[in-house]
């Protein structure tokens, strides 16, 4: 019902960030095996069309508290590549000026609520964002993006509870890739569906492919309307793959490396270039632009990253204290 409503110029801008999102991470972590980067990088390659395919629909009057995998929501949101390169090559003129990892960044200006460390942190928070977004009558919504490793704390279901209690326009969106770090979902949760959890706590769960960032797109689009008119929070489950280990000093040894190699076969942005092909929507010229265009502005950020200056000591102790 909602992807009927999008037109060429939607489909350019989705499959737009959905390759910026896979050619920066590449980089990223290229770059890092190269002794470049500051930052321990967590890659979302295989994972792209979940951030992608919602964020795309958050607006300026809605919040996000981004995952670890969740890069594509900074960009959708107005985090620059350049701020977001430069946070990650520790340089001054990343958004915290070098003193924190780009993937803790916060912007509440654009939408942005500040990471914490802490797996599962961001539930709460989110909660608290939406009760702010309550009370001052808006119409906007707060979405926060976790693994189904945090679903297995008790922060998420402390927040899904009081989030549901106030009806509050919260949008649980979980990335199940089925790993939690180094142990598999079976390990950590006795049944297959993150999403039926909803059902416990007086809310929707739904279970959408997170590889089709279409079905992502409508998924995200109906619980957001619902959120809007005052419904309450939905509980997403978006079912994806992790191609590789936990972070780039994860030498992922207790997978199967056939089984892991098996999930490129399914990857997002394959899965939609076909789509968007095989319907005529857009065409492999235009395809090809909208790739150039993406990694020119990927290719920009890197070398800003580089070129720029690294800290002064003497903003060590800097927005510390208050």
């Amino acid at each position: 019902m909602y992807v009927e409503k999008l037109n060429p110029k939607d489909y350019e801008k989705l499959y737009y960030y959905l390759y910026l999102t896979r050619y920066a991470d590449e980089l990223i972590c290229k770059n890092y095996k190269q002794g470049m980067l500051q930052e321990s990088h967590h890659s979302c390659q295989g994972e792209e069309a979940i951030a992608v395919g919602s964020g795309i629909l958050l607006g300026k009057d809605d919040y996000v508290c981004p995952s670890l995998r969740a890069r594509g929501y900074f960009y959708l949101k107005g985090a620059t590549l350049k701020e977001m390169m430069a946070g990650m090559y520790g340089k001054v003129t990343g958004p915290s000026r070098g003193k924190n990892t780009s993937h803790h960044m916060g912007d509440m200006d654009r939408g942005i609520v500040c990471g914490s460390g802490i797996i599962g942190g961001a539930l709460p928070v989110a909660v608290g964002v939406g009760l702010g977004i309550k009370k001052r009558g808006s119409k906007g919504v707060v979405l926060v993006s976790f693994g189904d490793g945090s679903t297995s704390r008790g922060d998420f279901h402390e927040a899904m509870n009081l989030a549901a209690v106030w009806k509050l326009p919260v949008l649980f969106v979980c990335e199940n890739n089925r790993m939690a770090m180094g142990n598999t979902i079976e390990g950590e949760m006795a049944i297959d569906r993150v999403a039926i959890r909803a059902d416990a706590y007086g809310m929707p769960g739904v279970t959408a492919n997170g590889n089709d960032v279409l079905a992502v797109y409508e998924a995200t689009a109906a619980a957001i309307e619902r959120a809007r008119k005052g419904g309450g929070p939905t509980l997403l489950e978006f079912t994806t793959h992790r191609w590789t280990g936990h972070g780039v000093k994860d030498a992922d040894a207790y997978r199967d490396r056939a089984v892991v190699e098996s999930y490129k076969q399914d990857c997002p942005l394959d899965n939609f270039r076909k789509v968007l092909l095989a319907k005529g929507i857009l065409k492999k010229r235009d395809l090809d632009r909208i790739e150039k265009a993406a990694m020119k502005e990927v290719d920009d950020a890197v070398e800003y990253a580089v070129q720029s200056d690294h800290p002064p000591v003497d903003i060590v102790a800097t927005n510390v204290y208050v």
